[in-house]
């Protein structure tokens, strides 16, 4: 799984091909815990479906989402995404010793479940 690094300066996006990771990436470990600070947003939705697939290929079943406390708008889009993956089948805030409501964390199981529908249907 792979974490970018911080944005490129104007100069260094325009000699940069956007479609290949190439020095811009590292690997990241899957150990069931993903710090999110060092992400951009958008980019949220790929990174949490993708680590949700290597955890399940490793056989992890709980993960640990670091959001931080903040104003909330990070682990609002956290709880949406985990909302409608098919592989989560609940998630709740941590507990304190595991970060309190800075943290989410996810159940999973290795069969898809129905997503929830769509409250605005």
């Amino acid at each position: 799984m792979k974490k970018d690094k911080p944005p490129r300066t104007p100069a260094e996006d325009a000699n940069h091909d956007e479609g290949r990771a190439g020095d811009d990436a590292v690997e990241l470990e899957i150990n069931g815990v993903l710090d999110l600070h060092a992400f951009h947003p958008k980019d949220l939705s790929t990174l949490i479906d993708e680590y949700i697939r290597a955890c399940l290929e490793k056989e992890i079943y709980e993960v640990r989402f670091i959001h931080g406390k903040g104003k909330g708008h990070l682990r609002r889009g956290v709880h949406a995404l985990l909302e409608r993956n098919p592989y989560v089948t609940e998630y709740q805030l941590a507990n304190e010793s595991g970060g309190g409501w800075g943290a989410t964390i996810a159940n999973l199981n290795p069969e898809p479940q129905e997503p929830l529908p769509d409250p605005e249907v």
